[in-house]
């Protein structure tokens, strides 16, 4: 993981100036959370948060500008729809002020699905896991798909930089996405979907 020797004084500048704040600061300043496929992930937490804004943050850095904006308006628009994600507060590219691409959102409650497998495991352990993480993962993928695509296809068509445009179709019950033309979607070893 690269640390940014600066990030905490970055950071603090880019939210003053995000939430018109000069005299912001921070009650616990950024630290390294586990996790994170491709990004950096830090967590802090905001001494006097303005209005409608949480005292517990986290900054996500991410290496791709392109995909980090992709994300950035899907998480941003699937957490104003109500899924439970956490909600983007601010963003910004590379030149934003912290060299990178990177989101500012709500940190979110709870743990891994994972848990429960530190120290020792036992077969009961593994075996709850092995019959909870499914019907989590199949209980938040049908709510993520059961939102309108419209509510992402406009912004993520005028992001995309690629010499051929596909549009993802929203899912039928029981069915992928599929691109246009009827070719299944597949998510690339990132999980994103090709556009």
């Amino acid at each position: 993981m690269t640390v940014n020797t600066d990030l905490a004084g970055q950071l603090i500048g880019v939210l003053r100036s995000a939430t018109g704040t000069p005299g912001l600061e921070y009650e616990r300043p950024p630290e390294p959370m586990q996790g994170g496929f491709w990004a950096e992930l830090f967590s802090f937490s905001l001494a006097n948060p303005p209005d409608g804004w949480p005292a517990e943050l986290v900054a996500r850095l991410m290496p791709d500008p392109a995909a980090a904006r992709k994300e950035t308006i899907v998480q941003s628009a699937v957490a104003a729809a109500g899924f439970p994600t956490p909600f983007v507060r601010t963003s910004g590219g590379p030149d934003g002020g912290l060299g990178r691409a990177f989101m500012v959102m709500d940190r979110a409650a709870g743990g891994s699905a994972l848990s429960g497998l530190e120290g020792v495991v036992t077969p009961a352990a593994v075996l709850h896991l092995l019959r909870r993480i499914p019907e989590q993962l199949a209980t938040s993928t049908a709510r993520l798909h059961a939102l309108d695509p419209d509510l992402v296809r406009g912004e993520l068509e005028q992001v995309h930089s690629g010499a051929v445009r596909r549009r993802v179709r929203a899912p039928g019950p029981g069915r992928c996405g599929q691109l246009a033309g009827g070719s299944p979607a597949r998510a690339d070893p990132r999980g994103h979907l090709p556009w």
